[in-house]
């Protein structure tokens, strides 16, 4: 394949994929989900680590029967993550149309030809 036709191919699937709101809702949700993510992975790993090992022999204070530093640094992240991802879940995330454009449906006829049936 010459760069010609590859250029020609990235061309259309770029312009196809441009201003798809299935792609674009997709894009979206992701960048959600990967922030939230991100935000408490570095909540737990930075408050652990600073407040997990004592070095000095002080008593373990509790919260509600966990150690302080597991309940705010492991259990309410966790929560807070649930309750932002069923809220992003319910109210953000959007149902998109899965239906095949009608210039783009296969025709019935040259489908044995597309599935490579040979005949």
């Amino acid at each position: 394949m010459n760069s010609e036709s590859s250029n020609r191919c990235q061309n259309k699937l770029d312009t196809e994929f441009e201003d798809s709101t299935l792609l674009r809702n997709s894009l979206r949700e992701a960048k959600w989900i990967l922030l939230i993510w991100c935000g408490c992975f570095l909540w737990v790993i930075g408050y652990c680590c600073l407040n997990g090992y004592q070095t000095t022999a002080q008593p373990l204070q509790l919260t509600f029967g966990f150690p302080s530093w597991v309940f705010w640094g492991v259990l309410m992240p966790w929560l807070l993550a649930t309750t932002i991802s069923v809220w992003f879940a319910l109210l953000k995330i959007q149902n998109d149309s899965l239906e095949i454009d009608s210039a783009d449906a296969v025709d019935p006829a040259n489908s044995a030809e597309v599935e490579g049936d040979g005949k």
